[in-house]
């Protein structure tokens, strides 16, 4: 095949050369390149790629020349010729940098996840060479670090970037055409949660966040302003602490001569005194996929089994996550993470290393959507309480109700109520709504203006109906004598269950929500505040949302853009911490914990602190399965 492969393309090459294609000479001394790699002329390969370069160089194709480059870099590393592979990628990346420069700048969020797509395959050759070379090449993982302070999130952050350029500017045409965009959104919102198509709504969104793009140039400023490296990381850190960025990628066993498709977790860790980043290789995301399992909801028994519980700890993920990097962090006692994949499920505070120790005994663990957020921990946080708004206690049904899915939680008065009087005392300016007052229109106007949120109500993720196909029904049985801030029943609502779109399986629930399972048309708000709506929302002022709720935490994994549900949502809104949970969360406990936070909140100012103690105190009389859910994203 490869022989009758080679015919047709010199056969090609004749015709193009003939045509004077330069283009197309280039392509196909790409093709005939990678020909001769597969029987194994790495001689003729690298000639042909070295031509196609060339040629693609003098006319000026980007595309090409990356090509060319990512050909010449496996010919290299294939023929252990490891100076000219190390100097190859290191090209190669620049130019896909280049590239992301030039193009991102115009496109679209959507646009700019299928573009960077194109490139993605290239960081993940950097880190497989890198770990397999860090030995002769230390330098590799410096940049392998610095490509993933710059990678992960990078749509978040360009969006981001993107509307607070807008909002932040005094350009009243941009702002307003900004206005436009986001009632579209809005309305778009409003068509999916009615089980609508909005596929026209959705490609004048589209076309309007380029103009919008274009418009402010949101990510060209990122680029010439906001680029970390880490050693802007290992300069915010103090003398015990360690920065940890975990990620993945396809190792390609090059040693062995042959491709493998299994993707590998490893850890970049940066300390005080180490003058390279330590790269360390973990697990393959098969073997931790299979010891999560598919998740089951409300199920003590799981996760007791997972973290294990007093007296009968379980260290099976300590095996695989923690210790490969132990050795690393001597006389560490902080630990700020970075969770990459399937990671983002798990709780390292809860993490069993032997029958009496978690990791929250050993180490003080804050987990960070990138380490990047290290290199400005020297910086005085001010946690102001101006304005407090609590939901709590919601009536979710209304006279109207047919079927009731979400159940009363009892806990959440008693917590709204208990967390009200504590804020009180310290004469903090609260507002606290409850039973039917508790609406959807309220939550949109609080987030207007106040300082914290707090939500204690029924948190939903529904998981994707292309992965999870039988879980249209949630046979979630509660089995345990304990009641839970999630869905109880099986429902399958379209609108929710079985929408494509993430952000719109993922969201929290207020008052008279338990109607949209039956209605079929709302003239105003249904009750179900989802992720997407959440994300048009402008939450400029919130400095903490607390989701005293189930499950609020997960989401659809994407790549090294991470969790798209809740907290993605409140990301774009822009809220500075998030509190959020792993799994379904037992409601008294649950109240324990966010009186104690509250109280430590308003002694300390500091929400970091109050969640460590709050964390701290329930780690002393509970198993993980009460505690661990909960985790403090910055």
């Amino acid at each position: 095949k490869s022989l009758e492969a080679g015919k047709y393309y010199n056969k090609s090459l004749e015709i193009k050369e003939y045509l004077k294609d330069r283009e197309g000479i280039a392509l196909i001394y790409n093709n005939l390149a990678k020909n001769y790699a597969y029987e194994a002329d790495y001689l003729n390969a690298i000639n042909y790629s070295k031509m196609s370069l060339v040629l693609g160089d003098s006319i000026g194709l980007p595309e090409i020349i990356a090509a060319a480059k990512r050909s010449l870099f496996n010919w290299f590393w294939m023929t252990d010729s490891l100076e000219k592979a190390e100097d190859m990628i290191h090209q190669l990346l620049d130019e896909d940098e280049k590239s992301l420069a030039n193009n991102f700048a115009f496109l679209s969020e959507k646009d700019k996840g299928l573009y960077f797509k194109t490139v993605e395959e290239d960081y993940d050759l950097m880190a497989d060479f890198a770990l397999v070379n860090h030995i002769d090449f230390p330098e590799l993982v410096d940049r392998v670090y610095d490509n993933a302070l710059f990678t992960k999130g990078l749509l978040l952050k360009s969006s981001t970037a993107l509307r607070m350029a807008i909002l932040d500017s005094k350009d009243t045409a941009l702002i307003a055409e900004y206005e436009t965009w986001i009632e579209l959104k809005r309305r778009i919102a409003k068509i999916n949660s009615e089980g609508g198509n909005s596929k026209i709504e959705e490609e004048r969104a589209n076309e309007l966040e380029t103009e919008l793009v274009k418009g402010s140039q949101a990510f060209n400023e990122i680029l010439r302003t906001n680029r970390l490296s880490w050693k802007d990381v290992q300069f915010g850190l103090r003398n015990n602490e360690a920065a940890i960025e975990f990620i993945k990628f396809k190792h390609s066993n090059f040693q062995e001569k042959k491709e493998s498709k299994e993707i590998l977790y490893c850890a970049l860790i940066v300390t005080k005194k180490c003058e390279h980043p330590i790269i360390v290789a973990l697990f393959k995301e098969s073997d931790l996929a299979k010891l999560l399992g598919s998740f089951p909801g409300n199920n003590i028994s799981y996760i007791e089994q997972l973290y294990g519980k007093k007296g009968k700890t379980n260290d099976k993920l300590y095996r695989m996550i923690w210790q490969p990097m132990e050795k690393y962090l001597n006389d560490v006692n902080k630990v700020f993470v970075s969770p990459v994949g399937l990671l983002h499920k798990i709780s390292f505070a809860a993490i069993s290393k032997d029958k009496e120790t978690f990791l929250c005994d050993q180490y003080e663990i804050e987990n960070q959507s990138t380490t990047g957020k290290v290199a400005n921990t020297f910086e005085k946080e001010v946690f102001n309480l101006e304005k407090i708004s609590i939901f709590g206690g919601i009536n979710f049904n209304s006279d109207n109700t047919n079927q009731v899915v979400w159940s009363y939680l009892d806990g959440t008065r008693k917590e709204s109520e208990g967390i009200n009087k504590i804020l009180e005392r310290n004469k903090q300016n609260v507002d606290c709504y409850t039973g039917g007052y508790a609406t959807e229109e309220q939550f949109k106007v609080s987030a207007l203006n106040s300082s914290i949120i707090h939500l204690a109500t029924h948190g939903f993720f529904f998981m994707d109906p292309k992965v999870i196909s039988d879980n249209l029904k949630r046979d979630d049985v509660i089995t345990e004598e304990l009641n839970f801030r999630g869905v109880t029943q099986g429902v399958g609502y379209n609108s929710f269950v079985l929408n494509s779109n993430p952000l719109m399986r993922s969201g929290i629930v207020l008052a008279n929500a338990n109607d949209v399972w039956s209605r079929i048309e709302f003239s105003g708000e249904d009750g179900v505040l989802t992720a997407q709506e959440i994300s048009n929302l402008d939450m400029r002022n919130t400095k903490l949302v607390v989701l005293s709720a189930c499950e609020t935490g997960l989401g659809d994994i994407k790549g090294s853009e991470g969790v798209y549900g809740l907290q993605r949502a409140f990301k774009l809104a822009g809220v500075d911490f998030i509190i959020m949970s792993l799994w379904q969360v037992p409601d008294e406990e649950t109240s324990e914990f966010m009186m104690f936070f509250y109280k430590k909140l308003t002694q300390l100012k500091d929400v970091k602190k109050a969640f460590k103690a709050a964390q701290v105190n329930m780690r002393k009389k509970y198993d993980p399965y009460f505690w661990g859910a909960f985790v403090l994203l910055e």
